[in-house]
């Protein structure tokens, strides 16, 4: 039998001050008289969550690393930032990245499944047409186990944000991948997306920088899930449309939906939308979750809702328990309480992933 643990500390979001021990891998709340003490003081969460990491690109692993290689090293960089759970929302993953191997759980999708054109060409996607694309979501669906992501829309040379794939043909997307199982996500940027999105019934969308209030309303009566990446759109969205000769008229629409994308998304979270932290590393560098988690408090959102979508709130959508009786043992501490002072997220005390001790006090 493994070594019981033992942690005192309040956990958030209600800073109830409990006793937690680890055995087997596991949390339970019954005492053990013999356990080791690794923290006795500090602030509790079930661990960080990036709902939207690439992990193949923008890695820190050494030039000439495969895409596996580099998935694992960004992978060891988010972990190592006290992120326990993300997804890798399209791109060439590998499958087996999670704590069998000392790393986060990581649900995958597959490889994107775009329009010719509609993605960077060195991002591994899989070119479909309609009348293929269904069948392809399949088969991504088979390789990821859980998720399937589809390229809504992407700027092409001299024009804007064309809606990639029919509205019929997206729903039938999300139709054959539900009856699989498993869950859709969408890269969207325009309205148009968005409502094709939403009329087809996938489960989160990506971005939404173009997302309209009556959409709000309607994504939260549905459920469907926002995953608003504050963090990486200003940095690419508007200067590379500007790289594309895109009509002039387009650069300013895009130029004042990011503009106005924090106020967009607070809209969203005050519709009922659940919305989620991502930070669309890949463009930006892996482990900065804490900064999503900044700009979503800075846009309005409540400060233990803006810590939800990254931390139990994340781990619920994916299908993770939090701190309970019997669930995995992950859990990060954190000297200062991150409610109070969202800064002590940068520096957590205690990384604990599947009852492994990642870095301790």
């Amino acid at each position: 039998m493994s070594q019981t643990l033992h942690v005192r500390g309040a956990v958030l979001p209600d800073g109830t001050e409990r006793d937690l021990f680890i055995r087997d891998h596991a949390f339970t709340f019954d005492q053990s008289d013999d356990a080791t003490t690794i923290l006795d003081h500090g602030y509790l969460i079930p661990g960080l969550v990036d709902v939207h990491s690439h992990l193949p690109f923008n890695s820190p692993a050494p030039s000439g690393a495969t895409w596996d290689e580099a998935a694992r090293a960004s992978a060891k960089l988010e972990l190592d930032a006290g992120v326990l759970a993300l997804r890798d929302p399209g791109g060439p993953s590998p499958v087996d990245i999670g704590p069998s191997i000392g790393l986060p759980r990581t649900f995958t999708a597959g490889r994107f499944l775009a329009a010719e054109g509609h993605m960077f060409p060195e991002h591994g996607q899989i070119d479909v047409t309609d009348d293929l694309l269904a069948d392809a979501a399949e088969e991504q669906w088979r390789a990821s186990g859980g998720w399937v992501k589809v390229i809504g829309d992407f700027p092409l040379p001299g024009r804007g944000f064309d809606l990639a794939f029919q509205p019929e043909t997206l729903a039938e997307v999300a139709r054959r991948v539900h009856g699989l199982g498993g869950r859709v996500a969408i890269h969207a940027i325009s309205e148009e997306t968005i409502e094709a999105a939403i009329e087809a019934g996938f489960d989160s969308i990506e971005h939404g920088l173009m997302l309209r209030p009556d959409q709000a309303e309607r994504m939260a009566s549905l459920g469907i899930a926002l995953t608003p990446t504050l963090i990486s759109t200003p940095a690419w969205l508007p200067g590379f449309l500007q790289q594309l000769n895109a009509p002039d008229e387009e650069v300013r629409r895009t130029a004042d939906a990011v503009g106005r994308h924090p106020a967009t998304v607070r809209g969203a979270w005050e519709a009922g939308v659940t919305v989620l932290a991502g930070t669309d590393a890949g463009v930006v560098a892996h482990g900065l979750v804490h900064r999503e988690v900044a700009l979503l408090s800075a846009a309005g959102i409540p400060i233990e809702h803006a810590l939800a979508a990254a931390s139990w709130r994340a781990r619920e959508f994916l299908g993770l328990p939090t701190i309970l009786e019997g669930a995995p043992a992950d859990l990060v501490a954190f000297d200062r309480n991150p409610l109070e002072d969202p800064t002590a997220l940068a520096t957590p005390s205690l990384i604990v992933l599947d009852g492994m001790v990642i870095q301790g006090p």
